[in-house]
């Protein structure tokens, strides 16, 4: 019985690091909000769960300021006409905010980042440790 386990939670944790990693449990809401911000033209305004946990993740510079809305600023530097640089500021009382507070490959990994993955990790690690605890014991 020993033998067969080490080897079912290394490949659990296989699977669980795999389907982690190809978005089985990404949060759909913020990967949403991520292309929302960096596929319209439009600022984002403050509504819903997602955009708290965003200002969370990226506070403002200034914590006293009123925040109302998100909005991306794209540098096109290129002939293609694909943005070269994008980042996120916030409409900060009234006003658009001075300091970026994320760039895009920031908010992307925000968006796309679990828990899970290290889990699976975890999990195969555990695994790894029974097998090689397994072989040792059989000396």
């Amino acid at each position: 019985m020993f033998e067969l386990m080490g080897l079912v939670v290394t490949g659990g944790g296989i699977i669980l690091t795999g389907l982690s990693l190809f978005g089985v449990f990404s949060d759909k809401e913020k990967i949403g909000f991520f292309e929302r911000i960096f596929k319209t033209e439009d600022a984002i305004p403050k509504e819903g769960m997602v955009f708290e946990d965003f200002v969370k993740s990226f506070p403002p510079e200034d914590l006293s300021c009123a925040i109302s809305e998100i909005m991306a600023r794209r540098m096109d530097c290129s002939s293609t006409g694909m943005d070269v640089f994008s980042s996120v500021y916030y409409l900060e009382n009234g006003l658009p905010g001075k300091f970026a507070v994320a760039t895009e490959s920031e908010v992307k990994e925000w968006a796309y980042k679990t828990s899970v993955t290290f889990t699976g990790l975890v999990i195969t690690a555990i695994g790894f440790v029974l097998q090689v605890v397994k072989y040792v014991v059989s000396l």
